[in-house]
């Protein structure tokens, strides 16, 4: 499970990457890939509680 795993994120990683190179110069929305990227890389939420949502015993 966890090959399987780290197989999609290192394609689905390499595909941004990509998309990003592409775009880099672009003028229009498409050239914000990269900031939209970084955006999405950097937001955490401030406090992780591991486990479900819908685990009543989670506060």
């Amino acid at each position: 499970m966890a090959r399987l795993l780290a197989n999609r994120l290192n394609a689905a990683t390499t595909y941004l990457v990509d998309l990003k190179r592409q775009f880099a110069g672009s003028s229009d929305h498409l050239g914000m890939v990269g900031e939209v990227l970084e955006t999405l890389i950097h937001q955490q939420e401030q406090d992780f509680l591991p486990g479900s949502e819908r685990d009543p015993g989670r506060v």
